[in-house]
């Protein structure tokens, strides 16, 4: 039994190990792409002491909570709800940034 669980363990950390990767490339190729991350004022305030990652952290935690609860759900579904929650944001903000790039109110100088 002990190494069914053990198994288990170590498939959850790889599923994690990807989970972060993928959210780091999504989040790599996307928002930091948009032409606001060149503007040193804006990136030394949303880069150095609020990182966008971090308040992309946050949200997707608390829209996680809605659906997953650690007391009676697997931990694979709270990693799989919190990947999709947090591309979706990943997407949803890169998507916002570029259209107000597209029309000329970003990047803020």
């Amino acid at each position: 039994m002990k190494n069914v669980r053990k198994e288990r363990h170590r498939f959850y950390w790889f599923w994690k190990i990807l989970s972060l990767a993928i959210r780091f490339v999504i989040c790599y190729f996307t928002i930091e792409t948009v032409p606001i991350f060149s503007d040193e004022i804006f990136n030394e305030f949303w880069g150095q002491v609020v990182p966008i990652y971090s308040i992309l952290l946050f949200i997707g935690r608390r829209i996680t909570r809605l659906f997953y609860d650690k007391r009676y759900d697997s931990p694979y579904k709270g990693l799989t709800i919190y990947f999709i929650v947090h591309v979706i944001l990943a997407l949803v903000l890169w998507g916002v940034l570029a259209i107000l790039t597209a029309q000329g109110k970003l990047p803020i100088s």
